[in-house]
């Protein structure tokens, strides 16, 4: 095709998941693989227990179990509901447990191991050291990447030490504190979350470890939703402050639909989807929502919602005798009805009485009474020293158990601490030995000597004056009594320490701590644990302006690198992705299957691993999902823009020179010929066909079976579970499980993993973004790396089954408070460029000056 250098710009193809291999013998790709009993079994059962989700079951019965066919569906129950149809995917069955109740075993540390990580503390480094006992002050909130990510220049503040923002900084810290006997509880303040419940479900797993050790989690929440709540639920307590907010009204979700401002702007979409449930394409060709994709929407709420309601039941329930003798479906019902259907705000003291919050204070309060639990008899340092060698953290000589906190009262508050007089004797004068300001408003010094010596002030003046200085010496007196008072109990008391500025503390708390379950290892038998998390493109991984993607050039190198690796037994692929290019997943896929046939490669997935996420974790040997991974969405789609409309409103004309066919295919300047729609449609049914038999192959079902529960559908882990697609519910420690059976690695004391990161991603910012913009021997790539186009369904953003950046939306566009649909548009630059100058024209939307913004930034 020959075109003028101007129109190359215009070029979309937008391939949601496509494929285009050649044709290929399923039986190479069927799963040769078969999982034994787990060698390390009494191992693993004390380290990771034993995953109930399957009437207790243990893992290798799981895979050997037969999927019912026939479902039963259970009604709402009369709770509101707005939009909501009947469908197909209810995972509720009579007599069967609905959710994973799987949980990482803790393993009480032997006298000889307590010793010697005691002796190991005492060894380090004296700006390492953390003196006595000590309490960490977590903040959770945001996306909760994969990994750590590293710190970024501040030019406008100090790092908040207290904040872990990520699932491996938190699996570390919740791990190394339970074993860690200097740590006496740890204090975790939620604030606003934008993960999914896969994640959440994952720092449940770790708290719970900790708990296990036989410590305490003090939850808070300013404010917070549904998230929050599942998250504090966790906690052994649970506190809102008097004025917080725990806004529950229920799950909801919404679809966006953008033909009408394309039909005002003068852009005609001409999308190509292949799959009856593929709904990204009705974002650009509909102008309502249509009733394949009410159903799956339908599918996601009335799940999500009771897989919440069952969890915050089952928390009430263990609080309350009076509801153990109720089942499942009542709790269920009666917490969307206290929470959602009851009349009236509810206030945090309601939220109390009802049994789903501990308490109403302040986090200075929370912070006074978990302090005064854990406090000491002895100051002494060689005292203190013997009860660091001969005790646990875990010990609690409280001597002030009375001072528990209640809950906060506004007219406790200035009774026990009244507004502070500073008229002090009975003329109303301020006491002292001067005044700033008189009566008449000068300037004065009021010497009381002098006026108890005036003749003109009485005998009762001056003994009032003796009396107000005595009372200020007695005052004065108390005041340092009770400061001392406040320091020896002061002394007595657990320092603070962030969560953040121990994991700095604790980098090598592999070596120091004894009896972990896991550890980092480098050498030696080990499991490679590899995360791909974000939009998938061709060439390299990268951060781009805070959102991250998975670059098909870098998973490949990794993979390699595990494959060459002798010490290497197993591979754990964590997934936390959208999909995005479909050359990029097809490549990944064949990598994960060249290196299934020498090592067992195990997916994770997290969030979400849909379209191109789970294209690569159907290569794997088996499939691990949490209860509300969103999974599936095997479809694809193709989309072109004709723009003519556009360029005459504008003045712009494009004039393309070709030979060939269908060599104007994809040109924007016009719509398709009869003949190019034909080639365009067999495309796309193409890429279908390739990407649904891989599908088939890497799960050993027919092709008809796959076409069942494919078509671009979008399925809850555990709807996925039932239908195939997903082999077991578990989170990273039933993957690791399942790793170390299938390569009969041997296991002594402790795991042995390696974290294969990425080099570019370790990087601080900015260099992160420079190495992301750099490309060996200058190529420029074909694909556009632009993480919006990854976007297969904008409902799964609405609903928040996994954040913003899991699926490929980078702060930048959800800054602008952008959906992503207008935000795939936006992405391509001169055509955005132009539909910002119409809008802005036609005046489309009011806020001009963003969009003016907008444009200058594109």
């Amino acid at each position: 095709m020959i075109a003028t250098k101007a129109s190359f710009p215009y070029l979309v193809l937008f391939a949601m998941l496509l494929s285009t291999g050649r044709p290929f013998r399923s039986s190479h790709l069927s799963r040769q693989r078969k999982f034994p009993k787990v060698s390390a079994k009494n191992y693993f059962e004390s380290l990771f227990g034993t995953n109930n989700n399957n009437n207790g079951k243990s893992s290798s019965d799981i895979l050997l179990e037969e999927v019912p066919e026939k479902l039963s569906v259970k009604s709402t129950d009369s709770i509101t509901s707005s939009g909501l149809i009947p469908y197909i995917g209810v995972t509720e069955r009579e007599g069967e447990r609905r959710w994973a109740i799987d949980r990482l075993r803790f393993k009480q540390p032997t006298p000889g191991q307590l010793w010697k990580t005691k002796f190991n503390l005492w060894k380090q480094l004296p700006w390492k050291k953390i003196r006595g006992k000590t309490i960490l002050k977590v903040k959770v909130k945001g996306p909760l990447a994969l990994e750590q990510t590293p710190t970024s220049f501040s030019f406008t503040g100090t790092q908040d030490l207290e904040v872990v923002d990520s699932l491996m900084g938190l699996n570390t810290l919740f791990t190394y504190a339970a074993l860690d006997p200097r740590v006496v509880s740890i204090i975790i303040d939620i604030s606003a979350l934008t993960c999914g419940y896969g994640k959440l479900r994952e720092v449940r797993r770790v708290m719970d470890y900790f708990r296990q050790s036989g410590k305490e989690i003090i939850g808070y929440c300013a404010a917070g939703s549904e998230k929050e709540l599942y998250l504090g639920v966790g906690c052994s307590a649970l506190y809102v402050p008097p004025d917080g907010s725990l806004d529950l009204r229920g799950f909801s979700s919404g679809a966006a639909f953008v033909r009408g401002l394309f039909d005002k702007v003068g852009l005609e979409p001409q999308v190509q989807r292949i799959g009856k449930y593929k709904s990204f394409g009705d974002t650009f060709n509909r102008t309502s929502i249509s009733e394949a994709q009410r159903e799956v929407i339908s599918s996601l709420i009335l799940e999500g919602s009771d897989y919440w309601a069952d969890d915050i039941g089952q928390y009430v329930a263990q609080n309350n005798s009076e509801l153990h003798s109720m089942n499942v479906s009542s709790l269920r019902n009666k917490v969307m009805k206290e929470l959602w259907e009851r009349p009236g705000v509810k206030t945090p003291y309601d939220l109390a009485d009802m049994g789903y919050i501990t308490g109403v204070n302040y986090l200075d309060e929370v912070e006074i009474m978990i302090k005064a639990k854990h406090r000491i008899n002895s100051t002494s340092y060689f005292s203190g020293l013997f009860n660091f060698f001969s005790s646990s953290a875990s010990d609690k000589n409280c001597t002030d158990a009375n001072e528990t906190v209640v809950n906060y009262s506004l007219t406790d508050e200035f009774v026990k601490y009244p507004r502070r007089n500073l008229f002090q004797d009975k003329t109303n004068n301020v006491t002292g030995s001067w005044s700033y300001v008189s009566e008449t408003g000068e300037l004065s010094v009021l010497n009381e000597t002098s006026v108890a010596d005036s003749a003109a002030v009485s005998e009762e003046v001056q003994k009032a004056v003796e009396e107000a200085k005595q009372a200020e010496k007695n005052a004065e007196k108390a005041a340092v009594e009770s400061a001392k008072a406040k320091l020896q109990l002061a002394k007595r008391e657990p320092s603070v320490t962030p969560g953040a500025l121990y994991l700095r503390k604790m980098r090598k708390g592999g070596r120091i701590l004894q009896g972990l379950p896991v550890t980092e290892a480098v050498g030696g038998p080990r499991i490679a644990i590899i995360n791909a998390a974000g939009s998938i493109n061709t060439g390299k991984s990268g951060n781009s302006m805070g959102s991250k993607n998975i670059g098909s050039d870098t998973v490949i190198s990794q993979l390699r690198r595990v494959r060459d690796d002798p010490g290497i037994r197993a591979v754990v692929l964590r997934i936390d992705s959208p999909g995005g290019s479909a050359l990029a997943s097809d490549l990944m896929w064949r990598e994960i299957r060249v290196v299934s046939r020498s090592k067992p490669v195990i997916a994770s997935m997290v969030d979400v691993a849909a379209s191109g996420g789970y294209y690569m974790a159907m290569a794997c040997d088996h499939i691990v999902a949490e209860d509300m991974t969103v999974t599936g969405s095997i479809g694809v789609v193709y989309s072109k823009f004709n723009a003519k409309e556009l360029f005459e409103k504008i003045g712009y004309s494009v004039e393309v020179l070709s030979r060939g066919r269908f060599a104007e295919v994809l040109s924007t300047s016009r719509g398709f010929t009869e003949d190019e729609k034909q080639f365009f449609e067999a495309l796309g049914l193409q890429s279908y066909d390739s990407f649904i038999t891989k599908a088939a192959a890497s799960r050993n079902m027919s092709k008809d079976n796959m076409q069942e529960v494919a078509q671009g559908r979008v399925w809850t882990g555990r709807q996925a579970l039932q239908r195939g697609l997903v082999d077991q519910i578990g989170g990273l420690g039933t993957a690791l499980e399942l790793a170390v059976a299938a390569s009969k690695m041997p296991v002594k004391n402790s795991l042995s993993v390696q974290t294969i990161t990425d080099f570019s991603r370790s990087l601080p910012f900015p260099l992160s973004l420079l190495s992301s913009t750099i490309e060996e021997g200058g190529d420029v790539q074909t694909e556009s790396p632009s993480p919006v186009m990854t976007l297969c369904d904008e409902t799964i953003s609405t609903l928040q089954l996994a954040s913003p950046e899991s699926m490929g939306v980078n702060k930048f566009i959800q800054k602008l408070g952008l959906t992503p649909a207008l935000a795939f548009i936006l992405s391509h630059n001169e055509i955005s460029k132009k539909a910002v100058d119409v809008a802005t024209q036609t005046g489309i939307t009011s806020d001009v000056s963003l969009l003016k913004k907008l444009k200058d930034l594109l």
